[in-house]
């Protein structure tokens, strides 16, 4: 598991070239861009959408494999959110105020799948899934967790720290996350690759990107050398 790995570094106080993170994430996004695109044999749209995207659901082989696993939180992106609730018509997985009487009864690790009220891992999910607005969750929200994910293994810390969920997940609605190179100075994280954690993990849907091939393409400018588009960059910058 990535989760595994990371802690190794850690452990050993190393950390994970960013070559190394973007071919893993390149992979990883290109299973996501093959689910958000599925279709049925009579050409209409399935995509599907993984909710529970972490480290700990990606496993790295022994020759460069990545694997995304834990598809049980997944569901198609034209399913009626309806059906996953059992409030009636509208009804929505309770936000922030409701969750402490049902989070009481649970685990408090917070990189743990959460069941029930709300679905996903806390310190990985967008602020829509972590409000319980399961009628927002789509691919975008998959594309934050991308973006959470290689924040961790950039930085080497995930992005919310917090030893109860309702904290957790109170930071993951403001936003109140560091950027990954004030998280850790010492990684010396290059600026365009902030700048692509950033885009993916936006609090916006609208400011992120807006598909799982716009952040591949990115992730692969990088590894060319090229100019990425989540980045800006002076004239002389350009040049360079």
């Amino acid at each position: 598991p990535l989760d595994r790995i990371l802690r190794n570094y850690r452990s050993r106080g190393k950390k994970l070239e960013p070559g190394i993170a973007l071919r893993i994430l390149g992979k990883v996004c290109a299973a996501l861009e093959y689910a958000h695109t599925l279709s049925t044999r009579e050409g209409s749209s399935l995509g599907i959408v993984h909710r529970d995207l972490k480290p700990g659901n990606v496993m790295i082989g022994s020759f460069g494999e990545v694997l995304v696993m834990d598809w049980g939180l997944a569901k198609a992106s034209g399913a009626d959110p309806g059906e996953e609730t059992s409030g009636g018509e509208g009804a929505r997985e309770p936000a922030l105020e409701n969750l402490d009487r049902y989070l009481a009864s649970r685990a408090p690790d917070t990189d743990r799948t959460q069941v029930g009220s709300v679905l996903g891992t806390p310190v990985y999910m967008p602020p829509e899934q972590a409000e319980g607005k399961i009628e927002e969750v789509d691919a975008q929200s998959d594309i934050y967790s991308l973006g959470a994910i290689l924040y961790q293994m950039l930085t080497l810390e995930a992005p919310f720290q917090g030893n109860r969920v309702a904290v957790i997940l109170a930071h993951v609605l403001n936003g109140n996350f560091p950027p990954p190179r004030e998280c850790n100075p010492e990684a010396f994280i290059p600026r365009d690759l902030e700048a692509v954690v950033l885009k993916a993990m936006a609090q916006k849907k609208t400011d992120r990107y807006g598909t799982v091939a716009e952040m591949k393409e990115d992730i692969q400018a990088y590894l060319d050398g090229r100019t990425l588009g989540a980045a800006s960059y002076t004239p002389l910058q350009l040049l360079g």
